[in-house]
């Protein structure tokens, strides 16, 4: 999870921000990231939500160590999901952050 304590830490996202982060967001070559939707709890079900307030959509400049470690995740990403196979779950959306299998993942820790 190092790639989410760099956007957090480094560019301030919130969670569900950061847990609704779409590749389609993220521009590795100029090194920007756009928000537009997060991931939330509800009623025990995960759901993809509108930003927060009007300005939480923004487009985000993306330090060197940020864009370093999207590319570190998204080689890790590719890496779990040919392990997987078959049983990779991915649900089209994109997610940067997904779980081992797939998944939306649920937790930034």
């Amino acid at each position: 999870m190092w790639a989410v304590y760099e956007l957090a830490v480094r560019v301030g996202l919130r969670r569900g921000e950061l847990l609704g982060l779409r590749w389609s967001d993220v521009d590795l070559h100029e090194g920007v990231l756009t928000v537009r939707q997060a991931l939330q709890r509800v009623g025990g079900e995960l759901l993809i939500v509108a930003p927060k307030t009007q300005r939480s959509a923004r487009r985000v400049a993306l330090p060197a160590e940020c864009v370093t470690a999207l590319r570190a995740q998204r080689a890790q990403q590719i890496a779990d999901r040919k392990a997987a196979g078959t049983n990779w779950k991915g649900t089209g959306q994109g997610l940067v952050f997904t779980t081992k299998n797939g998944t939306p993942s649920s937790r930034a820790t």
